[in-house]
């Protein structure tokens, strides 16, 4: 699956056009992440957005 069409899933992004989508999906690189490894832990300075493509319930316990 091509980083555009993730985007199209997501609601935030349905408003855009497929060029403009195009366009995001050059900014976006894939991070994976080792079990138990913390993408970002609460109190640290927001730099980047976060599209979550796959989690485990457990990841999501952990966030909050």
């Amino acid at each position: 699956m091509n980083s555009d069409s993730i985007l199209k899933k997501v609601p935030l992004f349905q408003c855009f056009s497929d060029a403009d989508l195009e366009h995001f999906s050059l900014c976006l690189r894939v991070q994976r992440l080792m079990e138990k490894q913390a993408l970002f832990r609460k109190g640290d300075e927001g730099t980047a957005l976060y599209i979550i493509k796959k989690r485990r319930l457990s990841d999501l316990c952990q966030m909050v």
